[in-house]
């Protein structure tokens, strides 16, 4: 599996996981760099008025995970 796939992946599992406070919400991926230029990835997902905090996976760890053989679920 490659990260675009794995990526995929995780953005259609999320949302089974989720707390009935985040339900109908959506889970994007987005990247950002560090000052040493590293890439990242994070699941997101969007807070409805009034949620304080927004759950947020740094994707590159589970992705190294799974590609070394850890099961995705």
């Amino acid at each position: 599996m490659d990260r675009e796939e794995f990526y995929k992946a995780v953005k259609e599992m999320v949302p089974k996981y989720l707390d009935q406070a985040y339900a109908g919400h959506q889970v994007v991926i987005k990247e950002f760099h560090e000052a040493e230029g590293t890439k990242h990835c994070l699941a997101l997902v969007d807070a409805k008025p009034g949620l304080n905090r927004i759950p947020a996976l740094d994707l590159e760890h589970y992705y190294q995970m799974v590609k070394g053989g850890r099961n995705l679920d």
